[in-house]
């Protein structure tokens, strides 16, 4: 009896000291997003340990008891948890950011959340950010997202790149930074070579899919894309980053941090300068950027300012190459020969860009209660600059050499070159009141902003001119203006613990106008009105699963040029109806406001170790414009309305973690894109395009990412396939195949194309007794394959062949 209790004895004290494993997941208590590098220690014990890319955890081996963890990330609340240790536990866990309690509204309020907001939407973490953001610019390192297609004109990723999503090119996207729309007011256009290094300077950026995902800014119909700028570390920080790849580019940056001053004050610098020859000929580009920010911080308030922006200087390479030349009397294959294709047709050394565009940003956050925030953001963007290009093509009419202007007639210029200058300013103020309660959130804002621009173009010099023309002679000029306002109301509301309803919506008006035009005299205005509502709903399945859907109706307003390309008055006309006496009604414009009706369906399930989401969607347009497959003077595409399209598909995407070292994750997108009533008069004849595929939305899109981080090792492989895109709306002479048979024809399609890159990197910095010392080797297309990314019509835009960069990075 008495070996039997002292048996007993040991058991039960064995198994009160049998060892237990505590695991879980860290994450953003704001976003919800997960948390890496959290330093995470237990108190008593030799123990600690640090998230990884997933924000994932796991301590083993510790014997059944009470333990206190003490959390710790930079720009995070310290935080110390009593866990009770029996067996093996997981525990889930949130951190509160310190700085920057303004967020909620700035970044969270319009921001999407999982499994409460009914929206398709992905983001990009600081620390993704980080692990791919070395040279390239933002529509490349967006492309990785679902439904993200990007092309530049370089060839290799630097300079002037543009962004698709679901085929809808970045004029139908709205960009903002902060909140702050960054589309320009006539063009909607979004220039990232404004700001070519600002991804140096992000927290992180969400991605919303489908209509009416912004309240600021043009309508969103492809979506919107919110870059956050940084919350600014509670500790001084020196950053150095530099690189060197093929091209000749160069990269280097330096980041100087304050830190927390005084409990109040924190200030943030970056300067950075880019240059690269470009894989093309003579598409170098020469970049100084910057960004300058501080936030200052009262119980109740955070105020913060930005100003950011770059001074480029680049060479004119906006047109793509021909598929063929004729050599000797033979036809050459000119994409699949490896010098011919980067070829630029620009080749003066005088075509270049030189352009300043400084962005001012003031936020001031107020948290009146606990309930209730008020925010204000006012900014100012003063951009100038010109662009100097041949115009050994136009003759005395054009450039109003002639007798009716002044000038004794010297007949045609011969050889020039035109610089074509243009000033904007634009500012806004943007209120915005959120109130919250334990089950709902409301949140009312207003819009108020207001664009000017002078434009106009000089001769800078010919070979023959009349002996009148001064250097200051201005060949055409013109001024353009628009205001912007709108008021909006978004409410999110809990009706139970698993279902929750999203509403919004959005009263906007636009109001272009052209005048001080200085030698027609074409002057008008044209306003626009438009109501976007928006209703969603999300219904939790399980504390893992979930589904949601919403309904959209958004409508837009065209650009400034297709009512009138004032720029080339000579010979354009205003696009208004004609009154008898063939003079304009200005009160009634040729071209139609774009009108979407947007259905989302979506399924999203999410462990801490897997994530998975699909989504549809049914995108019925009225008035879409469209591109002809022609470009204009400038590289431009030429678009119109087109009556009746219809744009469907799926969008899937997921992560795995089988080991915790080993992160694998990637989406595909399939699409239709049809025009179902459309008529194209681009040709002077009337030719039907219904049923075609609309030019420029490929069809399938997948990438795929294999990434390995073990200590200070980091290896990644990206694989991304896009599929056929057509290069003009006849889907390559769909109604009349026989013209493919034709001697000489050449294919109107940008052919699918599959590439592989790999990045290589190591950080010394535990090592070397450093906060970070990393050594990273990028190559890029490693296959080294032949391909195209972009095409108007029978002008190509080729790709960069294979291509290495070397970055290194060290923080103290």
């Amino acid at each position: 009896m008495k070996h039997t209790l002292v048996f007993l004895l040991l058991f039960f004290s064995s198994l009160t000291l049998q060892a237990a494993t505590l695991k879980g997941t860290i994450t953003d208590a704001q976003t919800g997003d997960p948390l890496a590098n959290v330093n995470m220690r237990v108190q008593g014990q030799k123990v600690g340990v640090v998230t990884d890319a997933a924000g994932q955890y796991i301590i083993s081996d510790l014997p059944a008891n009470t333990y206190i963890l003490h959390l710790t990330h930079i720009g995070y609340a310290d935080q110390e948890i009593r866990i009770a240790l029996v067996q093996d536990l997981q525990h889930n866990l949130a951190l509160t950011p310190t700085l920057l309690p303004g967020d909620a509204v700035t970044v969270v309020a319009t921001r999407a959340r999982k499994r409460e907001t009914p929206v398709t939407f992905s983001n990009i973490t600081k620390k993704e950010l980080e692990d791919r953001y070395t040279v390239q610019d933002m529509p490349k390192l967006l492309s990785e997202l679902p439904a993200v297609n990007t092309y530049d004109e370089t060839g290799n990723g630097i300079g002037y790149s543009y962004l698709t999503m679901r085929g809808f090119d970045q004029r139908r996207i709205a960009v903002m930074v902060n909140g702050i729309p960054q589309n320009d007011p006539e063009d909607h256009n979004v220039y990232w070579v404004n700001f070519p290094d600002l991804a140096s300077s992000l927290e992180d950026i969400q991605v919303q899919r489908g209509a009416g995902s912004a309240f600021y800014g043009p309508a969103a119909i492809g979506g919107s894309i919110n870059l956050v700028t940084d919350r600014f570390a509670p500790e001084p920080k020196l950053t150095i980053s530099s690189g060197y790849g093929s091209y000749d580019t160069r990269k280097l940056g330096v980041t100087l941090n304050s830190g927390l001053l005084n409990d109040r004050l924190a200030l943030n610098a970056h300067f950075g300068k880019t240059q690269t020859d470009g894989y093309r000929n003579l598409a170098w580009v020469d970049f100084l950027s910057y960004f300058f920010g501080g936030a200052y911080y009262t119980e109740h308030t955070t105020t913060r300012f930005h100003i950011y922006g770059s001074k480029n200087t680049d060479h004119l390479n906006f047109y793509g190459i021909s598929p063929t030349t004729t050599v000797g009397g033979q036809t050459v294959d000119v994409l699949n020969d490896r010098t011919r294709r980067k070829e630029n047709p620009i080749i003066s050394n005088e075509e270049i860009e030189d352009f300043h565009q400084p962005h001012y940003e003031l936020i001031h956050e107020w948290t009146a209660s606990p309930n209730l925030t008020v925010s204000n953001s006012f900014f100012y963007v003063q951009g100038g600059g010109y662009f100097d290009f041949d115009g050994s093509w136009a003759d005395d009419f054009y450039f109003r050499l002639t007798p009716e202007f002044g000038f004794t007639s010297q007949g045609y210029p011969g050889q020039s070159l035109i610089r074509a200058f243009v000033n904007n300013r634009h500012g806004g103020w943007l209120p915005r009141i959120t109130y919250q309660r334990e089950k709902s959130t409301t949140e009312v804002g207003v819009e108020l902003r207001y664009h000017q621009s002078l434009h106009y173009g000089q001769i800078r010099w010919a070979e023959n001119l009349p002996p009148e023309v001064t250097p200051d002679y201005r060949y055409y000029e013109y001024k353009g203006s628009k205001w912007m306002t709108s008021a909006y109301i978004n409410h999110n509301h809990k009706l139970s613990d698993r279902l929750n309803i999203m509403g919004n919506l959005q009263i906007a008006h636009k109001k272009y106008r052209i005048f001080d035009e200085k030698y027609v005299g074409t002057e008008f205005t044209v306003p626009n009105t438009f109501i976007n509502p928006k209703l969603g709903l999300n219904f939790n399945l399980t504390n893992r699963a979930n589904i949601y859907t919403s309904i959209a109706h958004t409508e837009r307003e065209p650009r400034l040029v297709n009512y009138y390309d004032a720029a080339e008055s000579t010979w354009a006309t205003p696009q208004f109806e004609q009154n008898a006496n063939n003079t304009f009604n200005f009160d009634k414009p040729l071209a139609k406001p774009e009108k979407l009706n947007n259905i989302e369906l979506g399924f999203g399930y999410t462990t801490p170790r897997f994530r998975a989401n699909a989504n549809a969607f049914w995108m019925d347009f009225r008035d879409e414009i469209v591109k002809s497959g022609q470009l204009d003077l400038f590289g431009q595409p030429v678009t119109g309305n087109a009556d009746k399209t219809l744009h469907s598909g799926i969008e899937l995407s997921a992560a795995i973690q089988p080991v915790p070292a080993l992160t694998i994750q990637g989406n595909t997108t399939l699409s239709h894109n049809t025009f179902k009533n459309h008529t194209d008069f681009s040709s002077g004849q009337a030719v039907s395009r219904d049923g075609n595929r609309i030019a420029g939305f490929p069809d399938f899109i997948a990438n795929l990412r294999a990434t390995y981080e073990h200590q200070g090792l980091r290896t990644s492989l990206y694989l991304r396939h896009v599929g056929k895109q057509y290069t003009d709306n006849s889907e390559d002479n769909r109604q009349n195949p026989t013209l493919r048979n034709a001697p000489g024809y050449i294919p109107l399609v940008v052919d699918p194309y599959t590439t592989v890159d790999l990045s290589l990197g190591y950080d010394l910095g535990r090592q070397l007794g450093m906060k970070k010392f990393e050594i990273r080797l990028n190559i890029n297309n490693l296959f080294d394959t032949l391909y195209e990314t972009h095409g108007e019509g029978l002008s190509f835009f080729p790709a960069a062949t294979r291509n290495v960069f070397l970055f290194t990075k060290f923080e103290i």
